[in-house]
């Protein structure tokens, strides 16, 4: 679970990037009076959200599924059994 948190947080750096690097796009682009590059630029960075929110919701997922494992693991259930159920 520790190496796919680490790509879950790289991913969303990534993406966090994208969209800094969008918005500056974006600002030349209107001030230039290139509206329809701007929009391209605009529905780019809507992805780049989309994709940040899904991986957000990964991140929970993941905190919610390590907490249950935990819990269980409290009260003496094997946690290879459950990875197995996992699978």
């Amino acid at each position: 679970m520790v190496g796919v948190k680490r790509i879950l947080e790289q991913e969303i750096a990534k993406e966090q990037s994208c969209i800094e690097d969008l918005l500056v796009r974006i600002t030349i682009h209107t001030k230039r009076g290139d509206y329809s590059l701007a929009s391209e630029r605009g529905k780019d960075m809507q992805k780049s959200i989309k994709k940040i929110e899904h991986l957000k919701q990964q991140q929970e997922n993941n905190r919610n599924f390590a907490s249950i494992i935990e819990r269980l693991a409290g009260k003496g259930i094997l946690i290879e059994a459950v990875k197995r159920v996992e699978n």
